[in-house]
């Protein structure tokens, strides 16, 4: 998972006096190769043998307490499969102990999941043991195994501490079809699972078709700025998922709130006609 710069600054920390006064074991394992997107992600996993599984992405830091923290409270709860922090940005929106089900709506949502590295889970449970799904998820497999957690019955715990420190992306700016793929998979996958009503499942494709909607058009916007280009892009997204068809016109208004900002009507009247089409 980490970049060759992360490995010789692991490496120079084991070299260092801090870890010399501090000492303690550990196993350090290098991929032979990169295997790309989220490929990496299930050798740790089955490597590692502790109860829980804390991942820390290349990019990011914790904080001295962190660890520490974590302990005091996976030692204090019973049945807690999942537990979660903030960064220095933000705080988990929710916080204390989350039952099953709530946590399971909670996550369903996609809303301010928490990512990697500020969430700790279970490694086994019951004869069971977790895995990231890198075979149908191409950007964000944490979703589904924070919900295949949850629906096994196990709690979640969300501090108010804010224990991680996450890196600024130096990438330029680009809009990725992969967060949406994922976030189609997990709503067509989990639509019928017995915590999630009809109401629940629509309200849900709602909210996250105006979301990739935005993200869409907005960074098209940025860094393409041609309208026929942009028009056939979102043509291709909106064929691609089914389930924007449930809400064409919303997602139309999202459309046109861009849009007609940027005075480009031609492109506004032809992305109308495709939404009419969706029905």
């Amino acid at each position: 998972m980490f970049s060759i710069y992360t490995i010789e600054e692991i490496k120079r920390f084991f070299q260092s006096n801090q870890y010399k006064e501090y000492p303690f074991e550990y196993t350090f394992k290098q991929n032979k190769e990169h295997l790309g997107g989220v490929k990496n992600w299930n050798e740790p996993l089955e490597l590692a043998s502790g109860k829980y599984i804390a991942v820390l992405e290349g990019d990011d830091q914790y904080l001295p307490t962190h660890l520490e923290e974590a302990h005091r409270i996976l030692t204090n709860y019973n049945k807690i499969g999942i537990y979660a922090v903030g960064n220095q940005h933000i705080m988990r929106p929710i916080t204390g102990l989350i039952n099953p089900e709530a946590y399971f709506k909670y996550t369903y949502r996609m809303k301010n999941v928490s990512p990697p590295s500020e969430t700790i889970f279970i490694r086994r449970y019951d004869n069971k043991q977790y895995f990231y799904n890198d075979e149908d998820y191409l950007y964000a497999p944490e979703v589904a195994l924070y919900l295949e957690i949850s629906s096994d019955g196990l709690k979640a715990y969300h501090s108010e501490k804010q224990t991680i420190v996450r890196s600024e992306s130096p990438k330029k700016i680009y809009y990725s079809g992969e967060p949406l793929h994922d976030r189609i998979k997990v709503i067509n996958q989990y639509k019928n699972h017995r915590y999630i009503s009809k109401g629940e499942y629509l309200e849900v494709v709602k909210s996250n078709t105006n979301r990739s909607l935005m993200s869409y058009v907005s960074v098209r916007m940025r860094n393409v700025g041609r309208p026929n280009d942009i028009y056939r892009g979102l043509k291709d997204l909106l064929r691609d998922a089914s389930h924007f068809k449930y809400y064409e016109l919303c997602a139309l208004k999202i459309i046109s709130d861009i849009l007609i900002k940027c005075k480009l009507n031609n492109i506004l009247i032809r992305a109308y006609h495709l939404c009419k089409g969706l029905k």
